[in-house]
C-alpha cells in the first residue's frame, strides 16, 4: 500500500542537524543558569570550603619556603600570622559582600503598609485576596470604590516609585476608613 503523505522531514518539521555551534551555546546557558543565576547555599559552602582548602595549602607552602630560607623563628611566626590575617580578612570582605549583593538585589520591594492594613480589613470581611489574583483584579472583585483607589496608591508607590505627599497619605487614611465602615 501507498502511503501519498509527505514525510515530516519534506515538511519542514524536523530540525535541522545541531550544529557544534548551537551545542556550546546551549552549555553556555546551561552553565549560566546553574552558576549565575541559580546559584545556591550549597554551591557558597562549596566556594568557601574550596576557598579554605586552597588557603591552607597556600600557607602550608609558605610554611615550608619559610623553613628552608634562614629567617629566624620569630620571623617564621611574623609571616605565619601576617598571611593568616591577610586571607582571613579577604575570606571575610568577599563573604560579607556576597551577603550583601544577595540580600539587597534578590529581594522585591515590600507592599506598603497601607495595601497591607486595607487586604487585613477586607480578610475580616469575608473577601480575602487569592494569591493568584494581582491588585487590580482583586479591587475589581470589591464594590468599594475607595478600594481601587488605595490599590490605585499602591501600584504608584510600589512600582512607579511614586513618594506620597502628605494629601495623598490623608486620602489613603480617609479611604480605609471608609472600606471599615461599609459592608462588602
Amino acid at each position: 500500500m501507498f502511503d501519498p503523505t509527505p514525510s515530516a522531514e519534506a515538511a519542514g518539521i524536523m530540525p535541522a542537524p545541531t550544529s557544534f555551534l548551537n551545542l556550546y551555546l546551549d552549555s553556555l546557558r546551561w552553565r549560566w543558569n546553574r552558576y549565575i543565576i541559580n546559584y545556591s547555599f550549597t554551591d557558597q559552602m562549596r566556594l568557601m570550603k574550596t576557598i579554605e582548602t586552597r588557603s591552607f595549602a597556600l600557607l602550608s607552602i609558605l610554611k615550608q619556603k619559610s623553613s628552608k630560607q634562614v629567617i629566624g623563628k620569630e620571623g617564621k611566626r611574623t609571616a605565619f600570622i601576617i598571611a593568616v590575617i591577610l586571607i582571613s580578612s579577604g575570606l571575610f570582605i568577599f563573604v560579607f559582600k556576597q551577603i550583601q549583593k544577595s540580600s539587597v538585589t534578590n529581594r522585591w520591594p515590600l507592599a506598603p503598609q497601607f495595601y497591607k492594613d486595607m487586604l487585613k480589613l477586607l480578610a475580616k470581611k469575608g473577601k480575602g485576596k487569592k494569591e493568584s489574583d494581582t491588585p487590580f483584579e482583586f479591587a475589581n472583585t470589591i464594590v468599594i470604590p475607595e478600594v481601587n483607589t488605595v490599590t490605585w496608591f499602591y501600584y504608584n508607590t510600589r512600582f512607579g516609585n511614586h513618594a506620597l505627599t502628605s494629601d495623598e497619605r490623608e486620602k489613603i487614611a480617609d479611604c480605609l476608613k471608609n472600606i471599615k465602615s461599609k459592608k462588602v
